[in-house]
């Protein structure tokens, strides 16, 4: 570890991280340097941590996965050291949830059936989301541990660290919002949202629900970076009902990742009406500090899936119909068994012998688009309690 680190600070001269270097690496036992060696320094991206620019931003993602690496070892005073060196406003969120997950593991309840969370890089709010709120219903008592302590370990897909030995006699839980399909062999029940597993121990978890604040919780999983969602308003039968209001954009999109057949599709529409597109986002060098402020002010809102994989269903949808616009969406189309498919339109499934005609005529017709505004965003309501019970009657078959 200090080997590499000594490397990194001579690549940038001007790195300054003296309290970091000396009141951290150099204290640790030579067991902890051995171990830090072993397992951190494989993981460590030197290339992508220098791009980051400024020198605040690289020691800051070094103290992310130093403490990331000693959450999954037990070295939690190294991590509470290292918070009396890191002023709050200058904390990153993954080591904000760090600190969180360690100080509410203390409140353990000592006969309770403990669980812990592993492999969650950047995901925050972890104590606000669906598992802890399912197992909140269960007796006996469970209770949010340490990794090394916990009889029940929820990985995420965002590293391997679940596999290491000292994990081999827990139940292990795959969880995520992407893409993924869990390694049947490595875990013993699974939430995802492409989950298509025949079986009662690999249950869908539809990537959406991030943006629902469940009962007793103080936010969603997903935080205010996004749309929050009380539950009991996704019970409403009239969620999503609008009505046509004068908004600033007929029409917005927020991209992040330059793929050429969606700029092109963005650029195409565009030409077709006459007050354009809002565009943000990286791609178009107009990057958002708050997502809804752009959705409450658009008529309309263009949303691409990343994958068009069965069951991939984000809160992007969501969030668009929520926040009044009508969504044009590119997503699989099994998106219709979520949402009311009358109440967006999908370009994968466009029955339009030219789409970006209809699409075009529908933004500049009032009659049309209030005939989508209007329409509600579920047919049925998810019903969660019905997935909190598959979900805690196939853990309790594991324990």
């Amino acid at each position: 570890m200090m080997q590499a680190l000594e490397e990194l600070l001579r690549v940038n001269a001007s790195f300054k991280t003296s309290h970091f270097h000396s009141c951290h690496f150099s204290s640790l036992s030579d067991d902890h340097k051995s171990l830090f060696q072993r397992t951190l320094i494989p993981i460590l991206d030197f290339d992508y941590i220098l791009a980051l620019g400024p020198k605040e931003s690289i020691e800051l993602r070094i103290h992310d996965y130093y403490a990331y690496a000693a959450y999954h070892y037990g070295f939690y005073d190294e991590i509470l050291k290292l918070e009396s060196l890191i002023p709050s406003p200058h904390r990153t969120p993954i080591f904000r949830e760090i600190l969180c997950l360690i100080k509410l593991a203390t409140n353990a309840a000592p006969n309770s059936i403990k669980y812990a969370f592993v492999d969650f890089w950047g995901a925050t709010n972890l104590v606000h989301s669906f598992i802890p709120w399912s197992l909140s219903h269960l007796s006996p008592k469970f209770s949010l541990s340490l990794p090394q302590e916990a009889d029940i370990l929820i990985y995420l897909s965002y590293s391997y660290f679940n596999r290491h030995p000292i994990y081999d006699n827990k139940i292990k839980i795959f969880w995520t919002s992407e893409q993924d399909l869990p390694d049947t062999d490595c875990c013993h029940l699974s939430l995802c949202p492409t989950n298509n597993y025949q079986s009662s121990q690999h249950l869908r978890y539809p990537s959406w629900l991030g943006c629902v604040q469940l009962p007793g919780c103080s936010t969603s999983f997903y935080g205010h970076r996004h749309l929050v969602v009380n539950y009991k308003d996704l019970l409403s039968p009239d969620l999503g009902r609008n009505s046509l209001t004068q908004r600033p954009y007929i029409s917005s999109v927020l991209m992040g990742n330059p793929v050429p057949s969606r700029m092109n599709f963005v650029s195409q529409l565009e030409r077709l009406l006459p007050q354009g597109i809002a565009k943000f986002g990286t791609v178009y060098n107009n990057p958002v500090q708050c997502k809804s402020s752009i959705l409450s002010s658009s008529i309309s809102n263009i949303c691409f899936e990343n994958a068009l994989v069965p069951g991939y269903i984000t809160e992007k949808l969501f969030e668009s119909k929520i926040a009044g616009c009508l969504p044009i969406y590119s997503g699989h189309k099994s998106v219709a068994h979520d949402f009311n498919p009358n109440c967006f339109i999908n370009l994968e499934t466009i029955d339009e012998p030219n789409p970006l005609s209809f699409i075009a005529n529908v933004l500049t017709s009032p009659d049309l688009l209030s005939r989508f505004l209007e329409e509600p965003l579920f047919y049925t309501p998810p019903d969660l309690l019905s997935l909190s019970f598959a979900f805690n009657s196939s853990l309790l078959k594991c324990l």
